[in-house]
C-alpha cells in the first residue's frame, strides 16, 4: 500500500488537482492523508476530481473555522476500517491491509503551533498507542523539526525540537528520510492574499480616498506576494540543478542507486516544469504589454527571448586532454 501525505492547503482549488491525480497514478497511491483541509462538508464530487472514477472511503476531522482541518481518502479493497478515533489534531485509522495479518494503525497529524500544545498532542498519541498493538505509520504536518540543520530562513526552536525527537523515541518510531530536495515551501494562494489585504485594511476618510488606498494597499500586498513567490521558486530551481549536476556528475564514474536515479529524474523533470511556467509567463507578460504597447511590445518580447536563447547557449566544448 502507498500512502501519499500532503498538507493541501485549502481542499478543492483547482490548480492543485492535476497534480496531485497525476502522484495517485504514477506512484499507485492507495492512501491519501491531507492536512489543513480549511473546509467542512468536502462534496463527494470534489474528492471524485483528486481520487478519479474508482471507489474510495473517507474520514474527516473539520477545522475550527478556516483553520486545520483533516481527511483521509482511501481504496477500500487494499484497507477495510475497523475503527477510528477522533481528536482536533489527528485521525486515527485501525484496520487491515491487503496481504498482512496484522491490525495497521495510520495516525494522520496536524499539529498546533505552540509549543505547549504539542507538547500535549504527543503526550494524547502516545496514551493511544500504548494500549494497541500492530503496525503504525504515522504521517502528517507536525509543524516542527528534529534540527537546526532542518530549517531555512525561519526560527529554530531547540525545546521543541528535544520534545519532538524525545516523543520519537517514547513512541518506538522510525524517521524515514525524504527523497528529493531537502527544503520545501508553500506559498498562500492569491485568492487568499487578496482576501487577507482587504480584511485586514482599515482606513478612515473620504470614500475616493479610501477606496485608492485600499486599491493601493491591495496592489503592494500582491507584489510582495509576487516577489515571495519568485524568490523562493528561483531557489527551489537552483537547488535542484545543483542536485542534478552532482548526480550527473557521479553517473561519469559509477552506476546511480535507484534511489539516485530516481531523484535525478525527478529533479530534471522539476527543472522542465520550472521552464515551462516560465515560457508561459513571458507569453502572458508579452500580451499585456501588447495591449499598451502595440507593435512597440515586438522588441521586448523577441529581447527577453533571444537573451535566454544567449544564456543557454553552449558556445563550444574544451578537452583539457589536448
Amino acid at each position: 500500500m502507498n500512502l501519499l501525505s500532503l498538507n493541501i492547503r485549502g481542499f478543492g482549488v483547482d490548480r492543485k488537482v492535476a497534480w496531485i491525480k497525476e502522484i495517485k497514478v504514477r506512484e499507485k497511491v492507495s492512501f491519501m492523508a491531507f492536512q489543513e483541509t480549511n473546509r467542512s462538508d468536502i462534496p463527494d464530487s470534489d474528492v471524485d476530481r483528486f481520487w478519479g472514477s474508482s471507489g474510495w472511503v473517507r474520514e474527516v476531522v473539520n477545522p475550527v473555522g478556516r483553520s486545520g482541518g483533516l481527511l483521509c481518502l482511501w481504496d477500500p479493497g487494499m484497507f477495510r476500517l475497523n475503527s477510528v478515533v477522533k481528536d482536533p489534531n489527528f485521525i486515527l485509522l485501525a484496520g487491515n491491509v491487503k496481504g498482512r495479518v496484522e491490525e495497521v494503525f495510520i495516525l494522520n497529524v496536524y499539529a498546533p503551533q505552540k509549543t505547549v500544545d504539542k507538547r500535549a498532542l504527543w503526550l494524547r498519541i502516545l496514551s493511544a498507542k500504548s494500549v494497541r498493538v500492530g503496525l503504525w505509520i504515522v504521517a502528517g504536518d507536525f509543524n516542527v523539526v528534529r534540527g537546526a540543520e532542518e530549517r531555512k530562513n525561519s526560527r529554530f526552536k531547540a525545546r521543541c525540537a528535544r520534545d519532538f525527537n524525545q516523543f520519537i523515541h517514547d513512541a518506538d518510531l522510525c524517521d524515514f528520510e525524504l527523497k528529493g530536495s531537502k527544503f520545501t515551501f508553500m506559498v498562500e494562494d492569491f485568492a487568499g492574499v487578496v482576501e487577507t489585504a482587504l480584511v485586514d485594511f482599515c482606513v478612515e476618510g473620504p470614500p475616493d480616498l479610501i477606496l485608492t488606498l485600499k486599491l493601493r494597499h491591495l496592489r503592494e500586498k500582491i507584489k510582495e506576494w509576487r516577489d515571495d513567490i519568485r524568490t523562493r521558486e528561483d531557489e527551489e530551481e537552483e537547488l535542484a540543478k545543483l542536485e542534478v549536476e552532482k548526480l550527473e556528475e557521479e553517473m561519469e564514474v559509477r552506476d546511480l542507486t535507484e534511489e539516485e536515479e530516481w531523484v535525478r529524474l525527478e529533479g530534471k523533470k522539476k527543472l522542465l516544469e520550472y521552464e515551462y511556467f516560465k515560457a508561459k509567463d513571458l507569453k502572458q507578460r508579452s500580451r499585456v504589454r501588447w495591449a499598451s504597447d502595440g507593435d512597440d511590445n515586438s522588441k521586448f518580447f523577441h529581447g527577453i527571448i533571444n537573451k535566454r536563447k544567449a544564456s543557454n547557449a553552449i558556445p563550444g566544448l574544451f578537452d583539457k586532454d589536448e
